[in-house]
């Protein structure tokens, strides 16, 4: 089991990535959180403005195994979408066998593939997109090394 980071930036032993997204330069209290696994965020299309994008595990505990989860966020105000990654530790593989959240620069996996990333952080990403919309796909293998 790995899991994502917490709102603190305590890294936990095991794998965890924290994601805080806002439309650009928003000093906004992200008052609304987005767990990847939720019905309501999982497969779906959330138009917001700011909030905290975490993983199945949420901020207290790991996430499964074996997990195939997508979401696509979409800019509420209309400006660029801009993710930050303010915590990064996923199982390390080179070629990402492993676990791995890829991201694309659109409404859909068809949209340019901006990476997919396991050893190295996504850090900052910005969409840049008419649509202004970034799609994330993480997968979790099934076990831990």
């Amino acid at each position: 089991m790995k899991n994502f980071t917490n709102l603190l930036g305590l890294r936990s032993v095991i794998f965890k990535i924290f994601l805080v997204f806002a439309v650009l330069f928003s000093n906004t209290i992200y008052a609304q959180t987005y767990v990847m696994s939720d019905p309501t965020v999982n497969g779906q299309t959330v138009t917001t403005s700011s909030g905290l994008f975490v993983d199945s595990g949420s901020f207290s505990a790991n996430y499964s195994d074996n997990e195939t989860l997508s979401t696509t966020f979409v800019s509420q105000s209309g400006a660029a979408l801009t993710v930050d990654f303010t915590v990064w530790n996923v199982e390390d593989n080179a070629t990402c066998g492993f676990d791995s959240l890829s991201i694309y620069d659109g409404l859909t996996t068809g949209a340019t593939l901006i990476g997919t990333f396991c050893t190295t952080s996504p850090g900052t990403i910005v969409s840049t997109n008419v649509n202004h919309a970034l799609t994330f796909v993480f997968t979790s293998d099934t076990s831990v090394t």
